[in-house]
């Protein structure tokens, strides 16, 4: 579906063709973004809102249960209505090698959950990696 939905943005953007690297981009962060975009649950299903606390509960038990238990130690101490919540207002951002995801000095404006790969964290002040 995903190619299918391409290939109508392609024709949308006549004579010009999207060139490979911009197709195989833009299936990779669609894709992502289906598989990890968790707020999905909200905007395209109308009733998870309508659900009681518990059933909002169990639904987030059973659909998300590999990320909760991946990072139980976060989520542990949370009250189940804000977890809830937080799991559902969730975004997938992908960086690339290298990149540069928060700069020194810059205030953090999000919570950022590693899914996969690694990064490094650097002091500047203290001139060395944490």
């Amino acid at each position: 579906m995903i190619d299918e939905w391409v290939m109508k943005l392609e024709k949308a953007n006549k004579p010009r063709f999207l060139n490979s690297k911009l197709y195989a981009e833009i299936i990779r962060n669609v894709e992502n973004a289906m598989l990890y975009d968790y707020n999905l649950i909200i905007e395209e299903f109308e009733f998870y809102q309508q659900l009681r606390p518990r059933m909002q509960t169990e639904l987030i038990d059973t659909i998300f249960i590999d990320f909760i238990e991946k990072f139980w130690p976060f989520f542990k101490h949370c009250k189940l209505g804000f977890r809830n919540e937080f799991i559902i207002s969730m975004l997938v951002r992908l960086f690339k090698t290298n990149e540069t995801v928060i700069s020194y000095g810059e205030r953090v404006r999000y919570i950022y959950f590693l899914q996969e790969g690694c990064t490094t964290l650097y002091d500047l002040q203290k001139r060395r990696v944490l």
